[in-house]
């Protein structure tokens, strides 16, 4: 039995290794395509008008307009334009975020003498790159790339100090203060890219410092706790650094609060329905003709509120009436508003198949096609196979990577080194899986029924990131043995 998995385990291997070549060699061609072409999002205009006065508000970080200037500035010098010069810098901030993070992830549980060789770590970050949804932020003139980056650095770091691999090779917990220190600094960069990302990079250091505590022992709990006490002070500093950096309604959008991100989730799509059972404060400041302008998307919610409703009332009201707005939302049409949910979980979780499938739905109205239309305009028929090369690839990927997982519990039942290891890559499979479902609960609370790929990246990296592992770790066994 045993002897029958490790064969079938190493053809699957094989062809989840060629299938994700494939791919990675139609993703670098459309990069070779289209990285002196400017991806035209709205946002990316808007931030590179907001890099010439740098006043940002809170849903905008002030480090990628920062970087913007730079580029802009160092593409006086040189001549090559500057979207082309952060391209390349966000592909290659891409490709080695991707290769630490595989290299933290391969080294769990493991020896220097088991561990796969570097160039298939290599194949991996190459892969990671070309998935259709990442290498689009990457070409894009847009902060999610980098954040995507970011965060799988924080992940690699995470892995790497919580189950990181001695100089003997073996196995234990290693709290420190560095590696604290790295993810506290990593998730400020984050959150100061896209303010969001104060309520997504605070996990690993909340997680590390949690684990310093569940681990600690009277020979370390002088550093354990100063591992808890920078994570507090990361914990105020950067909230603190991106309040600093931001003016509230700079641009005349609602503030980005609980309250408003619930009214734009629960209300978006009904508010002319129950427009005569709103409270009066926002009957008297609101007509039909701003209705129409929301009803075109959340973006017109954030503005008709920002400009006619909290310049007039104070914070507190404020709050109150959009938590009424909730409520008559949800009683009037919490059929659509599940559905939608439903329908903005399955999008982020599942990018590289469900933006395809959003493209045809015109019930559903989202992000993908108009994000589809910018990446086809250079190369339409590349863009095409790519994408939906990358869709089949990963359905399959997906079932077959779950299938060679499955043979790997085979062949390592009863050896106690091997169950050991498999524990600890199994352990750090939830931890990725709860950071992903956390990226896919947070942007879909966030928006209003229209699915953004873009916030998904990371997500969609996470999945291909698995299938590399799996990859790597079958073929790697078997080239050393």
């Amino acid at each position: 039995m045993r002897k029958a998995a490790r064969h079938l385990s190493a053809v699957i291997g094989r062809v989840l290794f060629i299938g994700l070549t494939v791919q990675a060699v139609l993703g670098l061609l459309w990069i070779f395509c289209n990285i002196s072409s400017f991806q035209e999002y709205g946002d990316s205009l808007f931030l590179v008008n907001v890099s010439e006065s740098l006043v940002c508000d809170d849903y905008t970080g002030i480090l990628y307009p920062l970087l913007i200037r730079a580029a802009r500035g160092a593409a006086a010098v040189v001549p090559v334009p500057y979207y082309c010069l952060l391209s390349l810098l966000q592909l290659g901030a891409g490709y080695a975020s991707a290769f630490f993070f595989l290299k933290c992830l391969l080294s769990l549980g493991g020896n220097s003498k088991s561990t796969p060789p570097a160039l298939l770590t290599h194949w991996g970050a190459l892969v990671l790159v070309t998935v259709p949804v990442a290498m689009q932020c990457h070409l894009a003139v847009l902060p999610c790339s980098l954040t995507g980056s970011l965060l799988l650095l924080q992940l690699g770091v995470f892995l790497r100090g919580a189950w990181g691999r001695e100089a003997d090779g073996s196995v234990s917990v290693r709290i420190s203060a560095k590696a604290e220190a790295e993810l506290g600094i990593l998730w400020l960069a984050e959150t100061l890219l896209m303010p969001e990302y104060r309520w997504i990079g605070v996990i690993p250091v909340i997680l590390y410092g949690i684990l310093s505590i569940l681990k600690s022992d009277r020979g370390n709990l002088r550093k354990n706790l100063g591992v808890v006490l920078l994570a507090a002070v990361f914990l105020g500093l950067t909230p603190l650094a991106a309040e600093l950096t931001a003016q509230t309604g700079a641009y005349g959008r609602m503030e980005n609060t609980f309250e408003g991100a619930m009214m734009r989730r629960f209300c978006g799509g009904t508010l002319q329905v129950y427009y005569g059972n709103w409270p009066w404060e926002l009957r008297s400041r609101i007509s039909q003709e701003d209705l129409k302008t929301c009803m075109s998307g959340s973006e017109g919610i954030d503005l008709v509120m920002g400009r006619k409703i909290e310049s007039a009332l104070d914070d507190r009201t404020v709050r109150r009436l959009y938590l009424e707005m909730v409520g008559l939302g949800w009683a009037d049409d919490r059929e659509k508003i599940v559905s939608d949910i439903a329908l903005d979980l399955l999008g982020y979780g599942f990018a590289p198949v469900f933006g395809r499938v959003y493209l045809r739905m015109s019930y559903y109205d989202s992000y993908a096609r108009g994000n589809y239309d910018v990446m086809r305009r250079q190369t339409p028929f590349l863009t095409a196979l790519a994408v939906r090369y990358g869709s089949c690839c990963f359905v399959l990927g997906l079932g077959l990577t779950a299938v060679l997982g499955l043979m790997a519990r085979l062949c390592t039942a009863g050896i106690a080194p091997q169950k050991k290891k498999l524990k600890k890559e199994i352990s750090a499979g939830l931890v990725c899986g709860a950071m992903g479902i956390w990226i896919c609960i947070w942007y879909t609370m966030q928006g209003q029924g229209r699915m953004d790929c873009k916030n998904s990246m990371a997500v969609a990296v996470l999945w291909f990131a698995w299938m590399c592992f799996r990859v790597i770790r079958e073929i790697g066994t078997d080239e050393q043995s």
